[in-house]
């Protein structure tokens, strides 16, 4: 069958891989091999975002893990440092069915957040 007819069979997820796939083909640069798989996660329009946002530009995408002790660490903060909860209690019930070093780690992005917050008044209207 023509390429063509093969091309329209695709999904637009499907396109835009293929296209992301052959531009990092074509530019041969290793950072451009995980491309192809944004297609499938983002839609069309958010893929186009995304390249005109962040285009150019070299990210690292922190870990679920990452992202999800500063979940916990701001909602730390929530508790202790605007509902005026006792620090200890509120930590331990946060981390009750976490390992030793996920605490610390908790613990230490807690503390980073309440001195980046120091700052700022957080309000919710």
């Amino acid at each position: 069958m023509p390429v063509k007819t093969e091309l329209n069979k695709l999904t637009d997820g499907e396109l835009d891989s293929l296209l992301l796939f052959a531009l990092y083909k074509m530019v041969g640069n290793p950072e451009y091999s995980l491309l192809g798989e944004l297609a499938f996660l983002l839609d069309r329009r958010t893929l186009i975002k995304v390249l005109g946002y962040f285009g150019g530009t070299t990210i690292k995408v922190p870990t679920l893990l990452e992202f999800q002790t500063v979940a916990d660490a701001l909602l730390l903060y929530e508790y202790v440092n605007m509902e005026g909860q006792d620090f200890d209690k509120a930590f331990s019930s946060l981390t009750q069915d976490k390992s030793l070093s996920k605490r610390d780690k908790i613990k230490k992005a807690y503390f980073t957040i309440c001195d980046i917050l120091k700052d700022y008044e957080l309000r919710v209207e």
